[in-house]
């Protein structure tokens, strides 16, 4: 089994301003190190595991915000002869206020049985002329979440544009939310063990990432589901500084042939009050754009899995697909968001625009 992953950036719990994670596996135990870099700090920075380990994590600190760094990685085999391991990296830090940038979504990329067209974003994604400041993938990974063999092929598929800019996720039903899983080996624990939940805010956005645990295994009364929505309402509050909040989960709360109705009783007045400009989820394998009150809901769960079939629409739903697919999400304007979503290498099937007015972001089609 080749446990062998090329290095990948992430954030998840940290503050994308000044930190970020840089983590890599080996199938046998080596040192390590990594030397990191931008073009506006001459100065090299070198970190160092001294103890064999077979899968490696950097934690890089007091990073300058909206600067772009590079880093590479390197081994050291018995001989203390170094090698690289993985091309030169890449990512860049978070502003603190607004600075024009995109980012890249999709979800659900566990493939059945060896099946699935995950590969196909892949290609689009590491592809020289596609670039984005980072991905932030809305949940199920992989298959199962205690399977090695899936992680270590989702991985390969992802070298093809992992060193290029940071991989941001929650966890869906499939990766689990357990300590010892696999999710949690790759992507880390955040606020605390057990709790995948995180926030950070790049530009003038507020993004939060987390699991809504009113349906499937989780129990809406369970006081660790209390505790998370404790949180949410929290961090929502002290975000209506910023033009927009952003929400990525995993499970729905609406969507064709399925309404989750503790969700609704539980989410729908959450994003009302807090004037959640958008959320982005997965679970059901198709596109759908809806608008949830004032609040702009897409599934995007288009990313290898299964495809859904014979959708009967909710009385919310716009637009409706069944393709592979990803969305862009770009900000040029402080105020304003265009959101494109399109088959890998293929055209764009839906796009829109939300514009921020007295504290709502207001839907406008445009054309495709």
């Amino acid at each position: 089994m080749d446990l062998n992953k090329l290095p990948y950036s992430f954030w998840h719990g940290i503050d994308p301003q000044k930190e970020m994670y840089v983590a890599f596996e080996t199938e046998k135990p080596y040192k390590s190190s990594i030397v990191y870099w931008s073009t506006d700090i001459l100065v090299n920075t070198t970190m160092t595991i001294d103890e064999p380990v077979s899968f490696h994590k950097y934690h890089l600190k007091s990073l300058t915000a909206n600067t772009v760094y590079y880093y590479q990685t390197y081994i050291t085999g018995e001989d203390d002869t170094k090698f690289h391991w993985g091309k030169i990296g890449k990512f860049k830090t978070s502003s603190g206020s607004f600075e024009p940038f995109n980012f890249t979504t999709y979800g659900d990329s566990q493939r059945f049985l060896g099946t699935g067209h995950f590969q196909r974003l892949a290609d689009a994604f590491g592809s020289p002329d596609f670039d984005t400041n980072f991905l932030f993938v809305a949940g199920d990974v992989c298959q199962e979440e205690y399977d090695q063999a899936t992680w270590n092929h989702y991985f390969k598929s992802a070298q093809s544009f992992s060193n290029k800019f940071p991989l941001i996720t929650v966890p869906g039903n499939h990766d689990s939310n357990k300590n010892d899983s696999l999710y949690a080996k790759y992507f880390g624990i955040t606020e605390s063990p057990d709790k995948f939940y995180f926030s950070f805010n790049y530009s003038n956005i507020q993004f939060i990432g987390m699991q809504i645990s009113a349906s499937g295994e989780w129990n809406i009364n369970d006081p660790k589901v209390v505790e998370n929505f404790e949180w949410l309402k929290q961090t929502l509050a002290n975000g209506q500084d910023k033009m927009f909040r952003i929400m990525v989960f995993h499970r729905d709360m609406v969507v064709s042939n399925h309404r989750e109705s503790r969700a609704v009783d539980t989410m729908i007045p959450i994003l009302s009050e807090y004037n959640v400009s958008l959320v982005i989820h997965g679970h059901y394998h198709h596109y759908e754009r809806l608008l949830i009150g004032d609040t702009t809901v897409l599934c995007v769960a288009g990313g290898g899995g299964f495809q859904d079939f014979a959708l009967e629409p909710q009385p919310e739903t716009q637009v409706i697909r069944v393709v592979p697919h990803f969305t862009q999400i770009i900000q040029e304007k402080p105020d304003e968001l265009i959101i494109k979503s399109q088959m890998p290498n293929g055209p764009v099937f839906d796009q829109f625009k939300l514009t921020a007015k007295d504290g709502k972001a207001i839907q406008t089609p445009m054309e495709v």
